[in-house]
């Protein structure tokens, strides 16, 4: 039976993606997949979702961020060679994200697990992290999850696997 031209898939990601993948495994249980799988996948193109690789530019932008949480977007864009507009509009084509997005989710990321262990104080949590100082580290909890660093260890401890969702 003939349906007609398929529609292409896409190349643009969720911006940001679910926070764990379900599937089927071979023994019939649920495996989860974490974020960190579906970008290795998403970068070497093995997801059958995303019918290319992501730009060479952009995945040297996506280490440079990740090794450097701190670094401003403006020196990516000349360790990179392009201005800034030109990578902002690369990396959102590609990833679904500015960089300056990305970079922040990601310091936040780092922020919040280390922040889960409870052995380093916020401000060098925030420093680590890449953060200006503790106060930035603090308005980037706020935005995301309505919690103080303090608020958010202690739900942590309580509530280990939960992240409160204000209406």
């Amino acid at each position: 039976m003939d349906r007609g031209p398929s529609l292409p898939r896409t190349r643009r990601p969720d911006p940001i993606p679910h926070h764990h993948h379900h599937r089927t495994g071979p023994t019939g249980g649920n495996h989860h997949h974490s974020t960190d799988r579906l970008t290795r996948n998403r970068i070497s193109g093995d997801h059958p979702n995303y019918t290319t690789r992501l730009d060479l530019t952009v995945l040297a932008a996506i280490g440079a961020i990740e090794t450097r949480p701190g670094m401003r977007i403006g020196d990516l864009s000349v360790t990179l060679g392009l201005s800034p507009k030109r990578l902002t509009a690369l990396f959102d084509d590609e990833v679904g994200l500015s960089p300056k997005a990305y970079a922040r989710i990601r310091r936040l990321h780092f922020a919040l697990r280390e922040l889960r262990t409870g052995r380093l104080p916020a401000a060098v949590v925030a420093a680590e992290a890449g953060y200006f100082d503790q106060a930035h580290l603090h308005r980037d909890l706020r935005a995301f999850t309505a919690l103080t660093p303090a608020q958010y260890r202690l739900r942590r401890i309580r509530l280990p696997h939960h992240v409160p969702i204000d209406e």
